[in-house]
């Protein structure tokens, strides 16, 4: 069995796929499967995804379901004992599975990890730096002022994913986000790898520049009406 379990989400990406999936292919840490699940797309991608020659390549088309729903079908069919995300424009460092693996076993009391990206312009052009904090309370703390990390940068234990019932289907934005704050309120420990492992691309078609109605925020500040609520013992409105 792969011990971990890549997944991918991809919505018409056509421009970007290739090079995700290059990325995950040429990872030195080789016993992984790679789920990518086509999400709907009316672009080329699919096609492209066809081309690809690797049998730890997994591909799954499953129609227009949205972002929270076909992560979730990843994490159902995921046989490894870990999980990484990468979204489709992004691209993995070539030892991000090796080294985030590492530290995440080493660790026994964390079940998720992040790392440091570097924030991409949609030529390719570097134009800043994420940073994650190393210690699970300096996350919990930047996590309460707005999350943190990309997604793509996260690293972690699948059963942790499934004890909190993965991703809320009920948001429509801020999926990450809520996912995050949905394990911190079930007792899971974060911790940052301060190694530059992941390149993540701002796209026009992104999730958070193409939120013209502002429901990135609006999502993200219902997650943590919610995690607070879940604090006070009470039920979350997003139950």
């Amino acid at each position: 069995m792969s011990k971990i379990s890549v997944i991918t989400t991809v919505y018409n990406a056509q421009n970007d796929i290739l090079n995700a999936v290059k990325s995950v292919i040429n990872q030195s840490f080789e016993n992984f499967e790679y789920l990518i699940i086509d999400d709907g797309s009316t672009d080329n991608t699919f096609n492209l995804l066809k081309t690809i020659k690797d049998k730890r390549v997994k591909i799954h088309k499953i129609g227009r379901v949205g972002r929270a729903k076909a992560l979730n079908f990843g994490l159902k069919k995921a046989k490894g004992d870990y999980i990484s995300i990468l979204d489709a424009d992004d691209t993995f460092h070539f030892r991000k599975l090796e080294l985030q693996l590492n530290k995440i076993v080493s660790l026994n009391h964390v079940k998720i990890i992040s790392c440091n990206s570097s924030i991409l312009n949609e030529q390719g052009v570097q134009i800043g730096f994420c940073k994650t904090k190393k210690f699970h309370q300096d996350i919990l703390f930047q996590l309460l002022k707005m999350n943190p990390f990309p997604h793509s940068s996260v690293f972690y234990e699948k059963i942790a994913a499934l004890n909190v019932g993965g991703y809320n289907e009920r948001c429509e934005k801020s999926i990450d986000f809520n996912f995050y704050l949905d394990l911190i309120s079930k007792g899971y420990k974060f911790h940052g790898l301060p190694k530059n492992l992941l390149k993540f691309k701002l796209n026009s078609s992104s999730w958070s520049k193409s939120d013209n109605c502002g429901l990135q925020l609006q999502y993200a500040m219902i997650g943590l009406i919610n995690y607070y609520q879940l604090q006070g013992n009470l039920e979350g409105i997003l139950t």
